[in-house]
This record gives structure tokens, C-alpha cells and sequence, in this order.
């Protein structure tokens, strides 16, 4: 009993040491600068349009629609691709850059960008599948990503 006590302890203090180890040393883990919001409502679009960040942060989409999926694009290919790590939601296309599934409303994604360059997207709206409306299909916004 008590050399379990004791093993339990050790495995505490261990685990304890070794988070506070990365929270003092960022390089330990790699980990975005910071992560700017990109807000996709239903009739206003993407908020904001053109985001400015610097190389090594990251940005997180959230669908705060009602009843519309949405699905993030990016089309610039192996550049874009080379560009970004991390990726949340995201998979790599052969013939795009990255682009997510649909997201229902209330879902994110995220990119940590760690080149400089501009990088466009787009997103395209449909009725999520729980709505049973049949408004925006197809109908898209677009954004630009600028990294500094």
C-alpha cells in the first residue's frame, strides 16, 4: 500500500515538473505566437474579411451561423501548403491547398501560418442537415489571410 502511495506520488511530481517545464519554455513545445478569430456569420459573411497576422500565429475559424454548415477553402496549392502547419480540421487536397469538411454551426477549424504571404479563401454556405431549409446553397464569401 504504501509503495503505491509512493509510486503515485513520484508519478505526480514527475508529471507536475514536466508542465511546468513547457509553460516556462516555449521552445519546448511547439505552440502559435498567438490566434487571431475569423467569424463566419450567415448574412454578414466573414468577420474580419482581411486578417493581419505575423508569421507564426495561428488563426481559428468558428461557424456562428444558425442553420448553415460551412466549408473553408484554400486554393493556392503546393505554396500554400509549404506555408502552413498545424492544421486543425483541415486536410490537405491534391488539387487545393487545404480545405475542411463542413462545419456545423458552433464548429472551428484552424491554421498556424509560419511563412509571410498573402493567402485567399473562400467559404461556401449550405443548409446544415438538422435545418430542413433550403436557403444559400452554393453561396460563398471570401477572405484573405496577410502574413507579416
Amino acid at each position: 500500500m504504501k509503495r503505491n502511495k509512493l509510486l503515485l506520488t513520484a508519478a505526480g511530481a514527475v508529471i507536475i515538473i514536466t508542465m511546468a517545464i513547457l509553460v516556462r519554455n516555449p521552445l519546448a513545445i511547439e505552440t502559435a505566437k498567438q490566434c487571431a478569430i475569423a467569424t463566419i456569420k450567415s448574412h454578414e459573411g466573414i468577420s474580419p474579411e482581411t486578417l493581419h497576422i505575423k508569421k507564426g500565429d495561428c488563426v481559428a475559424w468558428i461557424n456562428r451561423t444558425r442553420a448553415e454548415d460551412v466549408k473553408i477553402t484554400f486554393k493556392e496549392g503546393k505554396r500554400c501548403q509549404d506555408m502552413m502547419e498545424s492544421a486543425v480540421g483541415f486536410k490537405k487536397d491534391w488539387k487545393n491547398c487545404c480545405v475542411t469538411d463542413y462545419l456545423a454551426p458552433g464548429r472551428t477549424s484552424s491554421l498556424l501560418f509560419d511563412q509571410a504571404g498573402t493567402f485567399n479563401y473562400e467559404v461556401e454556405f449550405r443548409p446544415s442537415s438538422w435545418s430542413g431549409s433550403g436557403f444559400r446553397i452554393g453561396t460563398q464569401r471570401f477572405g484573405t489571410i496577410v502574413v507579416e
